[in-house]
């Protein structure tokens, strides 16, 4: 775009969209810094066992589709102008709507058909503390976008609201997954909680071990006790790989995954003190093996 018109692209969206469009309270920045320096912008947050804690955006580059700040105001606007003619005449306009060739990507949308109200087009965006969601409904002229000011987590589904949102304007019930941000911050709890208790029951029983433990066995054992040690450490190494090559810092895969973290840190740790005892056993044995040597 830059290279074709000439101009910078948050100017080009500034003199082609958002002004004639009016959105006057729409425009673009280039770092994070400008985020979380600016007042009018709630701060960001992140969820940890279902808890929401602020903090700030990490520093790092967004100018282009990523830096733009708008209210819900002038996404009105935006989303009106995909039906109503005012953005682009009829031809480019369904081009703009329309999926790619290899896949529902198109040109900046997620072109899809939906059975029951008709073709949709969708885009979301995600920093590490903030995301956004919108859909619109080209065929019920009706568009939806929801701005949170929390950001990338695995375990909330931010496109369910918009289907919720959605299904409350057309006066039907919002479906309400079992496998929502409360329930699985529970049961992320609960799996933490039985972690804990099922550790000290196994310290319990293996220091009350009176079978021979031989090297092999104790190298083994503690092998596979410290598997879920070697996937906390190669965290990031993991899912850069499953992510395609894309690098998650720690800090980013904290606000991620910050519960899960928290349960691999307690699997880990109760795996170190099982080790622990499983050593102590070892050597018990090796002690008393060494004492029925010397006292035939």
């Amino acid at each position: 775009m830059e290279s074709i018109s000439g101009e910078r692209f948050s100017d080009y969206l500034n003199r082609h969209i958002f002004k004639p469009l009016g959105m006057n309270h729409t425009y673009s920045v280039s770092t994070t810094h400008q985020i979380n320096g600016n007042e009018a912008i709630p701060p960001g947050h992140y969820s940890i066992l279902g808890r929401s804690v602020s903090r700030s955006e990490p520093l790092w580059f967004i100018d282009g589709p990523a830096g733009i700040v708008s209210t819900a105001a002038d996404m009105s606007k935006w989303m009106i102008a995909q039906y109503s003619g005012n953005l682009l005449p009829p031809a480019l306009m369904n081009q703009f709507h329309s999926a790619g060739d290899a896949s529902p990507y198109g040109m900046g949308w997620l072109a899809d058909h939906d059975p029951s109200h008709g073709r949709t087009i969708s885009h979301s965006g995600i920093f590490w503390t903030y995301k956004s969601e919108e859909t619109v409904y080209l065929d019920e002229q009706m568009g939806i976008a929801v701005m949170f000011n929390s950001g990338l987590n695995a375990i909330v589904n931010y496109s369910e609201i918009i289907d919720g949102v959605a299904a409350m304007m057309r006066g039907e019930q919002p479906n309400i997954s079992f496998l929502n941000d409360r329930n699985m911050s529970m049961i992320m709890m609960a799996l933490i909680l039985a972690t804990l208790v099922w550790g000290a029951y196994a310290s319990i029983r293996i220091r009350r071990k009176k079978k021979r433990l031989t090297i092999g066995m104790f190298i083994l054992i503690s092998v596979i006790r410290l598997i879920p040690v070697l996937i906390l450490l190669s965290l990031p190494q993991l899912l850069t790989f499953i992510g395609g090559g894309r690098v998650l810092p720690w800090s980013g895969l904290w606000t991620t995954l910050s519960s899960p973290i928290i349960w691999l840190v307690v699997w880990s740790l109760v795996n170190l003190v099982h080790v622990a005892c499983y050593y102590n056993v070892y050597a018990r044995y090796v002690k008393n093996s060494q004492s029925m040597a010397n006292n035939p």
